[in-house]
């Protein structure tokens, strides 16, 4: 988000390199402590709640900086940007537990590797598409276009995940029963 947005102020918006950056500290700033705080609503509210909610602010506040009509000065752009920087600060971390929720012991290292592989292959497909697209098309379309993948995946976490929040993570893995004598002991 950070570099696209950058570019995004200094090639349409015709912003110093320095007044970007300024822009992305200060839209920034409010998600610092979001990212501590949304850890602690995903515990009490839910994941799938607050990590989604927070994704789709994130795209809503994308949708703003990303859209509002051109002569639109830096100060109008630093809300939206702010939302999408807070939305994505607030989303990662929530979303990011479920690599560690869903997966019982024995498996948890190689999922949690084959998930930071495909987040970086991911990243990468996403720059080879924004490049191929804005060939054809500007930087507003592009993003718009590229925002389809993180809507399937808000669509996929609401949908098809379990709310995990509240609960051991026994109970979710399905790793034994505390109970039950014969449950396999894992180191």
């Amino acid at each position: 988000v950070g570099t696209v947005a950058i570019d995004y102020l200094q090639s349409e918006r015709d912003l110093s390199a320095t007044m970007a950056g300024n822009m992305m500290v200060m839209g920034g700033l409010p998600g610092i402590p979001i990212m501590v705080v949304a850890g602690r609503w995903s515990d009490r509210f839910g994941r799938k709640l607050v990590g989604c909610g927070f994704a789709s602010i994130g795209l809503v506040g994308g949708a703003g900086f990303f859209w509002l009509p051109d002569g639109t000065g830096a100060w109008e752009l630093l809300p939206f940007m702010s939302l999408m920087l807070v939305g994505t600060m607030g989303s990662f971390p929530v979303l990011q537990t479920y690599v560690t929720e869903l997966f019982p012991t024995a498996l948890r290292g190689s999922a949690t590797s084959w998930s930071t592989t495909a987040s970086i292959l991911g990243r990468t497909a996403s720059l080879g598409i924004a490049a191929l697209l804005l060939k054809v098309t500007d930087q507003s379309m592009t993003t718009t276009i590229l925002a389809l993948g993180p809507i399937a995946a808000i669509v996929i976490t609401a949908r098809l995940f379990p709310d995990t929040h509240g609960r051991e993570l026994e109970d979710i893995t399905g790793e034994g029963e505390p109970d039950d004598p014969d449950a396999p002991v894992t180191p």
